[in-house]
């Protein structure tokens, strides 16, 4: 009989033990999910700016490429170019903008990708300014060679800053977001050349979209996103190439070479 008293306090010990576990482990459960809200609250707006500024650099230089296709027929009146000619200068934007893709992304283990791309934003709008100030062939194909090297630096890393930015399962929208916004670009910006184009002659109607370049390239540094977020990507190249034996060059060169030659079948060498 005593040994049955002894057991129900035991019992019930046991049960307000249990009890008060319970408390505990759904108060911390409350607290670490207020705390992961916070932090998604946090990052969604860095998210959201990598996203932002990512897709202007992609409505800029998407637009600028096909610029191209107004100017090079008003270029072949106003200098009287053959379509070899031609070609010519539609041929080296393109080539030394596939050819630096590779590099550029290399540049951005020794230097902020938000540098690069507003530099090469930057160089992108000064080459339509000097295309501007040409009078021939020569002039043109320099500053489209130039204009090339400034186009390179978009792809590979705006859209890896998009991905390093939204490094889960969100990234399948956020790029889609991204490519969507290049579309943008190569409808808008021609449509604007050709409405300048009726008002004024080609030179400051060309100066005025290099304009926009400019400016596209300082809002890039002014609202560049967190550290964290453009060095997101980075580490985990970095983990993944610890851990294949695998040196960063040779991943990135990898996915550049593929979207190297994604811009030659999309766009050609030539007119």
């Amino acid at each position: 009989m005593p040994q049955k008293e002894n057991a129900f306090p035991t019992r019930e010990l046991l049960h307000n033990i249990g009890v008060e576990i319970t408390r505990q482990f759904a108060a911390l459960r409350h607290n670490m999910t207020a705390t992961s809200s916070l932090s998604i609250a946090r990052s969604t707006q860095a998210e959201r700016r990598a996203l932002a500024l990512a897709a202007s650099a992609h409505v800029v230089h998407d637009g600028y490429t096909d610029l191209l296709y107004v100017l090079l027929p008003v270029w072949q009146s106003e200098f009287g170019l053959g379509y070899a000619e031609v070609g010519m200068l539609r041929g080296g934007y393109m080539a030394t903008m596939s050819a630096f893709q590779i590099p550029a992304s290399l540049v951005t283990e020794h230097v902020s990708p938000i540098i690069v791309l507003a530099g090469g934003t930057l160089l992108a709008a000064s080459c339509f300014l000097l295309a501007g100030a040409s009078t021939g062939l020569v002039g043109l194909l320099v500053a489209l060679l130039l204009g090339g090297v400034g186009a390179s630096v978009q792809h590979p890393i705006a859209s890896s800053i998009v991905s390093s930015a939204f490094n889960d399962a969100r990234s399948r929208a956020a790029l889609g977001v991204y490519n969507f916004t290049g579309d943008v670009g190569k409808m808008s910006l021609p449509a604007l050349m050709a409405l300048l184009l009726t008002l004024m002659t080609w030179r400051p109607a060309l100066w005025i979209v290099a304009g926009i370049g400019g400016v596209t390239a300082v809002v890039l540094l002014v609202l560049a996103p967190p550290t964290q977020v453009l060095l997101r990507s980075n580490s985990i190249r970095n983990e993944q190439a610890i851990a294949t034996g695998r040196g960063i060059r040779q991943v990135s060169a990898s996915a550049c070479c593929s979207q190297s030659l994604s811009s030659i079948a999309q766009h050609g060498w030539v007119f």
